[in-house]
């Protein structure tokens, strides 16, 4: 028996139709989830608010891993003193920097991290911790051009704290000041010493006054290249003696470490 061309037409349209049906729940399912209409739990008036509060707030805050400088945690320590602590913000460290450098005599002192009979902390090194906790590196390159030999002082021994790159140059500037003053860098005796000479220390050992192991801010080779210019620089024989007394006791630690 012929088929009727329509049959097959119509049975091809209903199996597609089928088709089509069984298809239309995904299609809905997947414009829902495209909507989020998934329960309306997404689009809650909490849920917009929580998303529009992270929005305005940006990415969280990235935590360094960095240690805090020695200073902090040293004007923690030194915050009980009973006479003289370390300057609670800047501006009280400006104000006693200001009094103390008014009234210091013509040769001024300056005191380390232990010093006299109860090897206590001097005044110059409270100061100093206190500058460093509040302070900045354009602060202390300040210090560094002031007319007070005892604020440049203090710029110098902080400036090599915080920021020995910039340290450098500076203090090979001020090796050239014979301007003099006392100088206690431990325990209970003090040396006469000039300027010049202080900075010098300073590049050998940015943690003198602190009785620390010695920190140079130069390489060993920059060290000797310096000390011979300096040897050679007719301008600079206020500083021959101590550069002298340096290179005998070098060259005595190595042949002692060459007998034994």
């Amino acid at each position: 028996m012929r088929r009727h061309p329509l049959s097959h037409s119509g049975t091809t349209s209903l199996s597609c139709e089928r088709q089509a049906s069984s298809a239309l729940p995904c299609l809905v399912f997947g414009a829902c989830l495209l909507a989020g209409c998934t329960g309306g739990a997404a689009n809650s008036p909490a849920q917009q608010q929580t998303r529009a509060t992270q929005m305005a707030s940006g990415p969280p805050p990235k935590v360094s891993n960095a240690p805090s400088p020695w200073w902090v945690a040293e004007a923690a320590r030194l915050a009980g003193s009973r006479d003289f602590s370390p300057p609670e913000t800047l501006k009280d460290a400006w104000e006693r920097l200001d009094f103390i450098a008014e009234f210091e005599s013509e040769v001024p002192e300056i005191e380390g991290a232990v010093v006299g009979l109860g090897a206590n902390p001097g005044r110059f090194y409270i100061l100093a911790v206190g500058f460093l906790k509040h302070g900045t590196a354009s602060d202390f390159c300040r210090m560094v051009t002031a007319n007070k030999l005892y604020v440049r002082l203090m710029g110098l021994w902080c400036i090599a704290q915080a920021d020995p790159a910039a340290a450098i140059p500076l203090l090979r500037q001020r090796l050239k000041s014979r301007q003099e003053f006392a100088c206690f860098p431990g325990g209970c005796c003090g040396v006469n010493m000039n300027e010049g000479e202080f900075a010098w220390q300073l590049l050998h050992d940015s943690a003198y006054m602190r009785s620390h192991t010695p920190q140079p801010l130069l390489s060993k080779d920059e060290l000797d290249k310096l000390d011979q210019e300096i040897l050679k620089n007719p301008s600079l024989e206020h500083l021959h003696k101590t550069v002298g007394k340096h290179i005998e006791s070098e060259l005595a630690r190595k042949r002692l470490g060459a007998g034994m």
